[in-house]
């Protein structure tokens, strides 16, 4: 691949700023309307309560997956696609209305205008029958100018997404019709080894991308399993793995024997870093985490911590059913609403076991005993020193050590593995930007 620079020319515009090697002296690309490239077909507007994933003998595209896990490029053979229920008569359906191998599937509403008129491009139907269902819009080649596994790539490209954001219509929902879709320009290399050179480039860094993805994902599991094997199970007084170095028994304490309130307040309204709890992210700086200020010029009544206090939330999350715990590992010191439940360990204990401790839900059980009522307006109300009641099983402050390392190790891979997907990500979008020509460089 060489950088093929930008062309100083004013009557060569059409071609983008990267380009394999043997297409360099090509001619520019072709510019035509969507319209004259595709045309529309039929689709239904079956509901979810028309589809199920066990039996059937014909799949459906449903928007919303084309939003949330279909990948652009669509091979059945690797998504799972529901049936549309056996009761459902599909006869008034004709043959062309079904989609074939090189169709465009667009999800035609979205709630926001980044993935307005996202969409899939079907390379592998597997021999299987399919259609594409409600809020889509199904494009099928005319003239078969635009190789199958290019188009996916192209129309995610930068110049074709802001042209259909432009063309999309509403306030809390946007969509976009076929007739406005049929108003943007497409742009493609004439040569279809070209297209075909650039849809293999993309192709098999999108496999890496999945690849690593997938590796992330059993390293996930991996420590999931950790979590459930190296604290143990409700009820019981020892964990179902430990380190061979390890035979003494768990002694059943009191929290409160080795934790303590925090409640420390502001009183002098220094200006300490105000923080909020993310499930998924810890203790985080509130600006930074919500991009805005969310408390008020009057934090007196906020509690000081310092780094390795605990927060509980005992708010109901999706994730969380008896409230969220976290440590303040990201820095020194901060301040958080009095609405939440903060305590700190004794210097005897290693705060990161007990993070890893709360992290698997061995507590969870203890939680359950303390709860007097059902939750008022999605919050349990559990006071600190309730909290601090509960029980749980105490291993040596050796064994900690083992268990915090062990976990913190495999989360660095994690971290990592992490860091490199967003870096082929990154790298992918770059190449996006440089393998399709930009906006302004084209002419309608």
């Amino acid at each position: 691949m060489s950088n093929n620079q930008l062309i100083e020319s004013d009557e060569v515009k059409n071609v983008p700023k990267l380009r394999f090697t043997e297409f360099d002296n090509d001619e520019e690309w072709e510019i035509k309307p969507f319209n004259s490239l595709y045309e529309f077909k039929t689709t239904n507007t079956f509901s979810r309560d028309f589809l199920n994933y066990e039996t059937g003998s014909v799949k459906n595209i449903h928007y919303g997956d084309i939003h949330t896990k279909f990948s652009t490029l669509f091979n059945l053979e690797k998504e799972n696609v529901p049936f549309v229920n056996q009761s459902v008569n599909l006869k008034r359906i004709s043959d062309e209305n079904y989609c074939k191998e090189g169709d465009l599937v667009f999800a035609d509403a979205s709630e926001d205008l980044k993935d307005v008129g996202k969409h899939i491009e079907i390379i592998n139907l597997n021999n299987e029958k399919v259609l594409s269902g409600t809020h889509t819009l199904l494009a099928r080649k005319i003239n078969h100018e635009i190789i199958t596994g290019f188009a996916g790539f192209l129309f995610n490209s930068t110049s074709i997404r802001e042209q259909i954001q432009k063309e999309a219509q509403g306030t809390k929902v946007l969509g976009i019709s076929g007739t406005r879709l049929a108003n943007i320009q497409i742009y493609f290399p004439k040569s279809k080894a070209e297209q075909q050179k650039i849809a293999a480039c993309l192709s098999s860094l999108d496999e890496l991308i999945q690849n690593e993805s997938s590796k992330l994902e059993a390293y996930k599991q991996h420590k999931d399993g950790l979590l459930q094997q190296l604290f143990p199970k409700n009820g019981e007084s020892l964990p179902s793995l430990r380190f061979d170095e390890f035979s003494e028994e768990w002694e059943n304490i009191k929290l409160s024997k080795i934790a303590k309130p925090v409640k420390k307040k502001n009183t002098d309204q220094n200006k300490i870093l105000v923080l909020s709890l993310s499930n998924e992210y810890g203790l985080v700086s509130q600006v930074d985490y919500f991009q805005k200020k969310i408390a008020g010029d009057n934090t007196d009544k906020y509690i000081v911590l310092q780094k390795n206090d605990f927060v509980y939330n005992d708010r109901i999350t999706k994730n969380s059913t008896y409230g969220t715990i976290k440590r303040l590992s990201l820095y020194e010191e901060g301040i958080v609403s009095p609405i939440y439940k903060c305590f700190r360990f004794e210097k005897n204990q290693n705060p990161i076991f007990w993070e890893y401790f709360f992290e698997s839900k061995s507590h969870e059980s203890e939680i359950r005993q303390i709860i007097n009522e059902g939750a008022r307006a999605g919050r349990y109300n559990i006071s600190t020193d309730s909290f601090l009641s509960i029980n749980v099983m105490l291993p040596s402050h050796v064994e900690q050590e083992k268990i915090a390392s062990c976990l913190t190790s495999l989360d660095e891979v994690i971290t990592n593995q992490s860091e490199y997907i967003d870096q082929l990500k990154t790298h992918k979008k770059g190449l996006m930007q440089q393998l399709f020509p930009v906006l302004e460089e084209t002419s309608a």
